[in-house]
């Protein structure tokens, strides 16, 4: 007789002890299955906050930088789902949702930290493959379930937009701050200009001198540009940011190319082109001074002219009260329960209790044949022989027959 045919034939002769076995798991996994309280999934999907618009400078910077002013972090290179699902989960968040849903007293926790380490266990935040975000709450009551994920997606929405604000001020607040010392520095370039021009009422710029000075305001102003824009940077980021690191470089790119044009050509320019400009150093002592003077108020004018129309833009972000999180499919109560999955408990302890009651059953026949042949001669195998017996007498075969668990011949 084949193993196959060996294995039949014992588990036909102990079929009694499956059966056996096998109603008892049934049994307690019904009464498992419905003793368990059903647990109810409310699920909220929503889109992520999309990029402003802006004139430019500092806050088209920002976006083109792939940031905003939202709470996805200013300057964050993590992509803004990832952003919005670690805000979902922070203990900020969880806290809110628990006292609002009361939720120390739902959970019978010992503490208000208690409960949010408790509702951190039943909340799910994942992104779809089109980069929605899906918050999912688990609670025993279905209405409180999707009142939970809703709650989650409006404070998220609401941090949102109370982190956009706060960022918007501290722009505006260094916009300002630079603005006034730039229309101080502006006002008395005009000044020295105008005195100047009436202790030396002949003194009047050349054509190419005109040209020079106002290529080089040009490329100072742009200089001062990019000095602003990484000033309101460095308050958000840190001095390795990849962001102030380019700005650093474009800054430095632009003070070599004043320095090119201060020598008489621009980088990367043909000499045709070149000859235009006049290096300073040939520019006499008197027009040399009108022409610093002159620049001076050109850098300073185009400088304020950018800062306004900066400060112009943060004040018209920051007063925009935008739905950052787009609901897309509010969370309703769920109609068909989460778990426990009682079909799939009752399979997988018939599954259990089938492979266990085999193994004691392959055990005990083993056991038994062993001990037709030899005596006990340990503790540990008196007490396998005991309780394969045991066995035997609970649904073994009537008689046993040499090793094979079926009549003898």
């Amino acid at each position: 007789m084949d193993k196959q045919q060996s294995l039949g034939s014992l588990i036909y002769a102990w079929r009694r002890l499956f059966y056996l076995f096998g109603g008892i798991a049934s049994v307690l996994a019904v009464v498992v299955s419905l003793v368990l309280p059903n647990w109810y999934t409310g699920t909220v999907t929503a889109m992520p906050p999309q990029e402003g618009e802006s004139r430019g400078g500092v806050m088209q910077l920002f976006t083109q930088m792939g940031v905003d002013f939202g709470a996805g972090g200013l300057l964050s290179q993590t992509p803004m789902t990832d952003v919005m699902i670690g805000i979902v989960k922070s203990r900020h968040i969880r806290g809110q949702v628990v006292d609002l849903h009361d939720l120390v007293e739902v959970y019978d926790a010992e503490s208000r930290e208690h409960a949010i380490h408790e509702l951190g266990m039943r909340i799910s935040a994942t992104t779809s493959p089109e980069g929605l975000i899906q918050v999912r709450v688990e609670d025993k009551d279905r209405q409180r379930a999707a009142d939970m994920a809703n709650s989650f997606m409006r404070f998220l929405d609401t941090f949102n937009r109370e982190a956009s604000v706060d960022q918007a001020r501290r722009t505006i607040r260094f916009i300002e701050n630079t603005l006034d010392s730039n229309r101080t520095r502006l006002v008395t370039a005009a000044r020295n200009l105008e005195e100047f021009q009436k202790r030396n009422r002949t003194i009047e710029l050349t054509e190419q001198t005109r040209v020079t000075v106002e290529a080089i305001s040009r490329l100072e102003s742009e200089k001062a540009e990019l000095e602003i824009q990484r000033g309101v940077l460095s308050k958000f980021a840190t001095g390795n940011n990849q962001q102030l690191r380019q700005l650093d470089l474009r800054i430095r790119e632009t003070e070599q190319m004043l320095g090119e044009m201060q020598n008489g050509y621009a980088a990367g320019s043909d000499s045709a082109s070149s000859t235009v400009l006049l290096p300073l150093s040939q520019i006499p002592a008197l027009s040399l001074q009108l022409a610093d003077l002159t620049r001076e108020l050109l850098v300073q004018d185009r400088v304020y002219q950018f800062l306004t129309s900066q400060l112009e833009d943060a004040r018209i972000k920051q007063s925009r009260d935008m739905q950052v999180i787009t609901i897309l499919d509010a969370a309703v109560p769920p109609i068909k329960k989460s778990r426990p999955r009682r079909s799939l408990i009752c399979l997988l302890t018939a599954g259990l209790s089938l492979f266990l009651t085999a193994v004691l059953v392959i055990g005990a026949d083993y056991y038994l044949r062993y001990a037709k042949t030899h005596e006990p001669s340990t503790t540990e195998e008196r007490f396998l022989l005991r309780a394969s017996r045991t066995l035997e007498k609970w649904g073994g075969p009537k008689v046993r027959g040499a090793g094979t668990g079926t009549k003898a011949p």
